[in-house]
C-alpha cells in the first residue's frame, strides 16, 4: 500500500485513464455521462400526490391571465405549450398577430413583483420556445413577447397586470 508521500512522488505519478483507456481530459463529463443524467422530475407535488402551494398559485395564476386575454378579444392557441425542456404559458392571437404571453404569479406579502421574474435568461428561453412554436404553427406571422403579472391577495382576489412586449425590455 502507497502512503500519501508515495503518492506526490513524480515518479511513481501517472495520469488516471479511465477504463476505456482515453486520457481523463477525454473522460465524459457529468452532463455527459448516460449514468450521470437526472431525469426529469415531475411538477412539484407535496408527499400525498397533490399540487405543492406554489404549483397551485401558478395554475392559478395562468387561469386568470387565460380569462383576461379572452375578455381582451384574444383567441387562446395554446397554453403550457412545450418543445423540450421549453415552454410557453399561453399562446394568444389578437389581429393577426401571435401573443406568446409569459404569466409570472406571486401572493400578497411576497418580497418582489412577479414582474421582477422575467429575467434576461428567461427571456432567451421564451425567444428560442417562440420560434420551435413559429417553426411549426405559424412561420409568416406577425409575433410579440407579452407579460401578465398577477397579484393574488390574501382572500383569494387578484389583480392582473398586462405589460406589452415585455421580453424585449429585458433584454
Amino acid at each position: 500500500m502507497k502512503s500519501l508521500s508515495d503518492r506526490s512522488d513524480p515518479q511513481t505519478k501517472r495520469e488516471r485513464r479511465p477504463a476505456d483507456g482515453k486520457s481523463a481530459a477525454h473522460a465524459p463529463t457529468g452532463r455527459d455521462d448516460p449514468k450521470m443524467r437526472t431525469e426529469r422530475q415531475p411538477p412539484a407535488q407535496s408527499p400525498r400526490g397533490t399540487e405543492s402551494p406554489s404549483a397551485m398559485t401558478g395554475r392559478r395564476g395562468e387561469e386568470l391571465a387565460a380569462e383576461w386575454l379572452r375578455r381582451e378579444g384574444y383567441e387562446i392557441c395554446a397554453r403550457n405549450w412545450r418543445s423540450g425542456h421549453y415552454e410557453l404559458d399561453i399562446v394568444a392571437r389578437r389581429r393577426q398577430c401571435l401573443h406568446f404571453v409569459e404569466v409570472k404569479t406571486r401572493r400578497a406579502g411576497g418580497l418582489t413583483p412577479p414582474e421582477q421574474a422575467l429575467t434576461p435568461a428567461k427571456c432567451r428561453a421564451l425567444v428560442h420556445a417562440a420560434a420551435c412554436y413559429m417553426a411549426r404553427h405559424a412561420p409568416d406571422e406577425e409575433l410579440r413577447f407579452d407579460l401578465i403579472a398577477v397579484d393574488i391577495g390574501p382572500h383569494g382576489d387578484a389583480v392582473v397586470r398586462f405589460i406589452p412586449d415585455a421580453v424585449e425590455s429585458h433584454w
